[in-house]
């Protein structure tokens, strides 16, 4: 049923909108690229080429989830096109409605459609007539029904031709919006600026009060009467700007006018007066970082006189410091470090950290925006020192779980089960947009693909467009097909990958070891294993990840509702299936790296449980996942720690360690030695051996490309053995 201005709304999970910046009309969004100015977004994403235009379109997946307009003029006729996302064709369930304001506050139904007035066939377009009075509109999920979902496109809020005065500033040919901005630069600067009657009867302007911050940087000077101003005309007023010093000015000017809609008008003036802006004359001090975890922490400083501040993070003491003259973006390189937050608050979240790691963070105060930018790098205090937690197990998690117990199989899947579903098509808003993604230049963002490493950078919100959501464990082996099944969304399956180049290629083929490829995509391959059997080999660095996947789906869900989920040894009757031991050897020579330790404490975060075999990874070896039988006396070559670390290791260091791929470090001993040095991985196959004939108590070697766990062993000439474990990241 369509239902037109019902009822009054209470608050629910309400965005005050106070401050938040007015838009001229008409308005328009076709959901491609960043909103408008003005507009805002709350929860919602973007459906790629389903749009109204077969570009994108807004994807509304959760009640509440919202976009939010703050207008400067009279509304008029509010339309939009509207079309039900659901499963198999089926109805559109649920409530969508676009709501009006006064005050961003108390909100009132526009309009309301639910149920089939929503065709999931195609687009249909909606469109009212806003109240004259209304300032917020708010276009929301009202009410998410399982299996529905709300594509939004082509919004257009028109402007009304009010029958009164309307009160309108022109500014160099364009017309500010209430609250707007006209920015000043140079020693002197005038500017006349048009107050235009777009309205059909006469304006009045009552009062213009200038405000200033400081110093006597700006005049007023009205040209002509602007007590009565003929529809359609213009009053002019002269701005002048002469600041006494070369730095920064901001002033207001506050109209009065027989309008009420725009009355008060706001008008802010930002004035530059030289080269730069001056410097803070404060640091920021008392920096905190709070609730770090293993993959973000939450920073705090108090904050100075500085109008913003710089935020850089490092993996080592900082090396560099910002330039005067120039604005730093997000994850722009300054020395060692990278910029992670450039704004005014006095807190910001640190994302993209990982397990077990140290960094280093300072905060520089700036004033100024653009080439005016002047920093202060000078009496700041200390650079702010951190770890991340090796992991974030709960303590407990794990009791009752000994892997020598003939009932560990059933006890793991107690400790997994049950936990809460993360919708399917969530993916994108919470593990890219909050985990996954990392932030580059020029505003855009960019993920890796798991199966083959490919960059893929875009300008946020991201979309499918291109990346996939793999089913590691594939759709087609589950023993159901019903995609509102937990298990079909469990984000510990679900790795980001290429669509074309990794997910379409491995289709449900097994993982493997390809021999003969038939096709490559960057570092993943499709082709035939030694047996002549279709596979595909994903890169070395996420081969333990996927097999960790695979092991904990047939683990978390094999006898729920009496289902199978043993890894299949027969996929599509094509006469091989999953070669379990060649996944254990997988999870053997790529461990669980801090990266993936981090990703299994985030999905925890969401979930409320973790994959066992990240944690410990050893406790593969004891389960047949063909037969999902439990093994009591596995192999000893299975295990991730079946190198063991002999008597006198203490003796061998390692600097750094971990250290990251591809990284020097260094090797010493407390004497000088001759002999062997050989690095081995974890089944002690030797990957670099040299001999030193020289007396030597230190030298250097190139840490593995491949993240994971290694170990150096140094053999003197007097045949005495040193061993030590290294930790590459």
């Amino acid at each position: 049923m369509i239902i037109k201005r019902a009822f009054l709304f209470s608050v629910f999970n309400s965005l005050l909108l106070v401050g938040f910046g007015q838009t001229i009309l008409p308005t328009s969004w076709d959901a491609d690229g960043d909103p408008p100015f003005a507009w805002s977004t709350s929860g919602t994403g973007k459906y790629a080429n389903n749009g109204n235009d077969s570009r994108p379109s807004i994807s509304f997946k959760g009640t509440g989830q919202r976009v939010d307009v703050f207008v400067s003029d009279v509304p008029g006729e509010v339309s939009f096109y509207l079309k039900g996302q659901t499963f198999n064709g089926a109805d559109f369930e649920g409530t969508f409605e676009v709501q009006e304001s006064e005050d961003g506050q108390n909100f009132t139904t526009g309009i309301s459609i639910s149920g089939s007035d929503l065709p999931a066939s195609g687009f249909t377009r909606y469109a009212f007539d806003a109240q004259e009075t209304t300032k917020y509109l708010r276009f929301i999920h009202t009410n998410k029904v399982s299996g529905s979902n709300v594509a939004c496109d082509d919004i257009l809020i028109s402007r009304a031709s009010p029958a009164g005065p309307d009160f309108n500033v022109v500014d160099l040919g364009n017309r500010i919006a209430n609250n707007g901005e006209i920015l000043f630069e140079g020693e002197i600067d005038t500017r006349v600026i048009g107050l235009v009657n777009m309205g059909g009867s006469n304006l009045s302007i009552t009062s213009s009060t200038l405000t200033l911050n400081e110093g006597n940087s700006f005049s007023l000077s009205p040209i002509n009467d602007l007590a009565s101003i003929a529809p359609g005309d213009t009053g002019k007023l002269e701005i002048s700007f002469q600041p006494p010093t070369l730095e920064q000015y901001l002033g207001t000017i506050e109209f009065t006018s027989n309008q009420d809609f725009k009355s008060p008008f706001l008008l802010n003036l930002n004035g530059l007066g030289g080269a730069t802006a001056n410097e803070p004359n404060n640091a920021p001090f008392s920096l905190q970082t709070n609730n770090t975890s293993t993959f973000r922490t939450q920073l705090r400083y108090t904050g100075s006189d500085a109008e913003s501040y710089l935020v850089v993070l490092a993996e080592a003491p900082l090396s560099g410091e910002p330039v005067d003259g120039r604005s730093y973006d997000l994850s722009e390189r300054i020395g060692n470090g990278k910029v992670v937050y450039n704004g005014s608050a006095s807190s910001c979240t640190i994302n993209n950290l990982v397990a077990n790691s140290n960094y280093y963070v300072q905060v520089f105060p700036f004033n100024g925006e653009g080439t005016q930018c002047n920093y202060k790098t000078n009496g700041l205090p200390p650079t702010k020192t951190f770890a991340t937690p090796a992991n974030m197990i709960t303590q407990g998690y794990y009791d009752g779980v000994d892997p020598n117990n003939p009932s560990f199989l059933g006890d793991l899947f107690n400790v997994v089960n049950p936990h809460t579903q993360q919708f399917y098509d969530n993916y994108d808003e919470i593990m890219v947009a909050q985990f996954l993604a990392k932030d580059t230049t020029n505003g855009e963002r960019f993920v890796e693909g798991a199966y083959s490493g490919f960059l893929y950078k875009y300008q946020p919100p991201f979309n499918f467009a291109v990346m996939s959501r793999e089913h590691t464990y594939s759709f087609s082996w589950m023993p159901h097909s019903d995609e509102e099944a937990v298990s079909y969304s469990d984000y510990h399956n679900l790795l980001l990958v290429h669509q074309n180049g990794a997910n379409a290629p491995r289709s449900n083929y097994p993982l493997g070891r390809v021999v003969t490829a038939t096709s490559t995509f960057l570092q993943g391959k499709l082709g035939t294993d030694q047996g002549g059997n279709i596979v595909y080999e994903p890169r070395d660095e996420f081969k333990g990840d996927a097999a960790r996947a695979q092991m904990y789906m047939a683990v978390a869900y094999n006898g729920m509702d009496g289902e199978n989920w043993a890894l299949p040894d027969n996929i599509s009757n094509r006469g091989y299936g999953v070669d379990q031991n060649l996944l254990k050897e997988w999870n053997r020579i790529d461990p669980p790296s801090n990266f993936e330790i981090s990703r299994n404490d985030f999905i925890d975060s969401l979930q409320g449980n973790r994959n066992p075999f990240v944690d410990n990874p050893d406790w593969a070896c004891y389960i047949d996942f063909i037969e999902m039988q439990y093994i009591n006396n596995p192999n000893s070559g299975c295990f991730v720690t079946s190198i063991s670390e002999e008597q006198g290791y203490q003796n061998l260091k390692l600097t750094p360690n971990p250290v990251s791929a591809k990284q020097q470090f260094n090797i010493s001993l407390p004497s000088a030695w001759q002999g062997t040095v050989t690095l081995m991985d974890v089944s002690g196959k030797t990957l670099l051996q040299k001999t030193y004939s020289g007396q030597q108590n230190k030298l250097s070697l190139e840490a593995p490309s491949i993240p994971g766990i290694y170990f150096l062993q140094q053999q003197n000439s007097t045949g005495n053995t040193h061993i030590a474990k290294l930790l590459v990241q």
